[in-house]
């Protein structure tokens, strides 16, 4: 006769406090070490700041069974809701944005980790022991708010680490087209760039969305550009942004300059340093050059500063 759904949430919970009895100190102190499966908890709650970090038993060891199911078969659901409930959830509010910093960095590591990797972690309070089975999401064993954590032992799986490094494969394809990229390790294509002939990205570029650059284009260091078109022969300075902007002919933009939505350069126009322009048109040979000039509304500026 196969067991209710009452009788497994019984049994499972009876499991869970025979551990507890057991081993409670481990689950519910201010600090835990142990060897992730390896397993990373990234979640929904508060978006656009979520919830994430690594889950780890308060165990040594080959614990890859915990998080890996290809090895559940024969398992009973008792059993492997069990090995979920074994895993101590660490946790940070990090935004959705932050995509750098050590911590998210040593994230990625385990993400991409082929072995199970040694964890020590510390939180601001005592780990909560309680467990989550509602039958809405997947089972979660205790949790605790991380104050610091230091990985260790995380070897990284050859393939996958090299496509999520590995920046080149579209930088290569703008090098293909003539392009001249100073380190293609650092630049970041995000969408479609068609681009002409001799242009010029310096390091830390990022391109995003449809991208469109002319004949003798130059992107200093350190620029974003969104959904732009650059005509030929312009020069894009260093620390510039430019968001859904169309930028002409023979122009100069920057350093730290910022061309936002709705933004029309015209040819042989000049935006200096700290200028900034939205649902502007700078019209031909305009110069812009300095401080902060910031424009709204659909006008034309014939100024020459």
């Amino acid at each position: 006769m196969s067991s209710s759904s009452q009788d497994i949430r019984r049994s499972i919970l009876s499991k869970w406090h025979e551990t507890l009895s057991k081993h409670g100190n481990l689950f519910s102190a201010d600090s835990i070490s142990g060897t992730s499966p390896p397993s990373v908890f990234v979640g929904s709650y508060n978006y656009p700041k979520v919830f994430v970090g690594p889950m780890v038993p308060p165990i040594h060891g080959d614990t890859s069974l915990l998080d890996n199911p290809e090895k559940w078969k024969g398992k009973s659901l008792e059993e492997i809701i069990n090995f979920r409930l074994n895993l101590v959830r660490g946790i940070q509010k990090t935004p959705i944005e932050q995509t750098e910093g050590r911590y998210i960095e040593n994230l990625q590591e385990v993400t991409m980790s082929s072995k199970p990797t040694d964890l020590d972690l510390t939180f601001n309070k005592n780990v909560s022991t309680n467990i989550s089975i509602d039958g809405e999401s997947a089972p979660f064993g205790p949790v605790g708010e991380i104050k610091s954590a230091k990985f260790s032992g995380s070897t990284s799986t050859k393939p996958i680490e090299k496509i999520f490094y590995d920046r080149d494969m579209k930088a290569q394809d703008l090098i293909n087209n003539g392009v001249t990229v100073a380190d293609p390790s650092r630049l970041d294509v995000r969408g479609d760039v068609q681009a002409g002939n001799d242009c010029s990205i310096d390091v830390n570029v990022i391109l995003e969305g449809n991208i469109i650059l002319g004949d003798n284009v130059s992107i200093g260091a350190n620029t974003i550009l969104k959904n732009a078109t650059v005509g030929s022969d312009t020069k894009i300075e260093a620390f510039s942004h430019i968001d859904q902007a169309m930028i002409g002919s023979n122009c100069v933009i920057g350093p730290y300059a910022r061309l936002r939505e709705g933004s029309q350069i015209e040819n042989s126009a000049k935006v200096g340093n700290f200028v900034e322009t939205k649902n502007s048109t700078l019209g031909e040979g305009s110069k812009a050059n300095h401080l902060s000039y910031k424009v709204e509304g659909l006008v034309e500026i014939k100024l020459r500063q």
